[in-house]
């Protein structure tokens, strides 16, 4: 049985969310707790009930920057809320801003790829958590860089068998490099920031696509990032990409 005081936090919670069911009341809760080192192995969740941060929506985050490159574009925003579960990710498509991806609390980069070169792109962020989400910041626009400057044509695409799973269970990631130039890669250079090197001393021919797997183990959600390197007409090239799994709770 929950001590009155945690019940009249679950009741709070239930009033402004009257559509949770009991386990999502109860990560509402657990989540917005503010830990203690006193209360630590001594408590449940080691921490004391914050029932504002439980029913609050995160604020929104502001400062967005949009950099583009050959076939990305860069965003970097800055985190204002300390109960955000994730940031949503809007990209204009006409005169609507589409949500289509997403990164994990306390994360404030996202890369967009497989972009075409030489096009604008327009970005929206948001802050999310089990009460809702924040308002939108403010939209930023990048040009991907002129065609006729992207000859070395390197991209890469990151991918998740699961964007969803357990702690504990494993996840496997796709990596695939591929050549959008107009000549040959050498010295391909694949790093994780996590798991560090993928592969090295590749060489990527113009039109080809090679796919590279890492299974791993987590115990939390995550959002990772790689780098991709080679060499083009003597110059080095460069791409990032990333991907995010939740655990479930």
């Amino acid at each position: 049985m929950a001590a009155p005081h945690v019940a009249g936090v679950a009741a709070l919670v239930w009033g402004y969310h009257p559509s949770y069911d009991y386990k999502r009341i109860i990560y509402a809760i657990k989540t917005t707790v503010d830990p203690k080192a006193s209360l630590s192995g001594k408590t449940a969740w080691g921490g004391r009930l914050n029932a504002h941060k439980a029913v609050a929506l995160p604020v929104a985050p502001s400062n967005l920057n949009a950099t583009g490159y050959c076939y990305e574009v860069k965003l970097t925003w800055q985190d204002n809320s300390n109960n955000e579960d994730r940031f949503y990710i809007y990209r204009k498509s006409g005169d609507q801003y589409i949500q289509f991806d997403y990164v994990g609390p306390n994360i404030t980069t996202y890369w967009d790829t497989e972009l075409p070169c030489g096009q604008l792109w327009c970005y929206r962020v948001s802050a999310y958590n089990f009460a809702g989400e924040s308002q939108l910041a403010n939209s930023k626009c990048a040009k991907t860089l002129p065609c006729a400057n992207c000859g070395g044509g390197l991209s890469l695409e990151i991918s998740v068998d699961k964007e969803i799973l357990s702690s504990g269970e494993p996840v496997t990631y796709t990596f695939k490099l591929r050549n959008k130039g107009d000549g040959d890669l050498t010295d391909v250079e694949l790093i994780d920031d996590q798991f560090g090197i993928i592969v090295g001393g590749l060489t990527l021919k113009k039109g080809e696509i090679k796919a590279f797997g890492y299974t791993a183990v987590l115990s939390e959600a995550k959002t990772n990032c790689a780098e991709a390197t080679a060499i083009y007409k003597g110059k080095t090239v460069g791409t990032r990409a990333c991907v995010t799994v939740e655990i479930k709770t």
